[in-house]
């Protein structure tokens, strides 16, 4: 829920493909007075911009720009309409796509890729995009949809924890892993089919 400041700019921030640098150089280059440290404590909700409610215009221009149609009562107390998606010039699903998976990987450890070969079927076929998280213990992936990379390559399939050393993965094939192989274990969060 976006209940508060911090959460609502960046919510926004993320939607309009930027990273926290980004934007704060922008708002520099629309000549706002705005230091990236300021910006961060905002979006931790550890300060509100009592003083400067000009950048916080500023910041909502430079959102609209990027395709987020948003006002500043909006961002500061959460009233009046929610942002909403500009349609921008022809930005495609791949360049989205890219924008998002960048921020996803800079803010929490998560991979993006693409299917190729037969790496990913029955579950992912050649072209598809998805997107992996970390996963702290291996028995939080039991009867999930996971990437598994061990010395003899990536596997993808629904994993079955067998016992606390043993796991198996479920393709078009069934294999037992040791989990003592494994060299990182993710889960699958998103696919998108073509």
């Amino acid at each position: 829920m976006l209940n508060t400041l911090g959460k609502r700019l960046k919510c926004c921030r993320i939607s309009a493909g930027l990273t926290t640098f980004e934007l704060v150089e922008k708002i520099k280059n629309l000549k706002g007075s705005l230091a990236t440290n300021t910006y961060t404590r905002w979006e931790a909700d550890e300060n509100f911009p009592r003083q400067k409610l000009v950048e916080i215009d500023l910041i909502c221009d430079v959102f609209n720009e990027h395709g987020l149609q948003v006002a500043s009562d909006w961002i500061l107390y959460g009233e009046g309409y929610p942002p909403k998606l500009i349609p921008t010039v022809n930005i495609s699903d791949a360049e989205l796509f890219y924008r998002n998976a960048m921020e996803l990987e800079r803010t929490n450890g998560w991979l993006a890729g693409q299917a190729s070969g037969s790496f990913g079927e029955p579950f992912i076929s050649i072209g598809e995009l998805f997107i992996l998280s970390e996963t702290k213990n291996v028995t939080d992936l039991h009867g999930k949809l996971a990437r598994l990379l061990t010395k003899d390559g990536a596997k993808l399939g629904k994993i079955d924890i067998l016992n606390d050393k043993k796991l198996k993965i479920i393709n078009r094939d069934e294999e037992i892993i040791n989990v003592d192989d494994l060299l990182d274990a993710r889960q699958v969060k998103w696919i998108r089919k073509n």
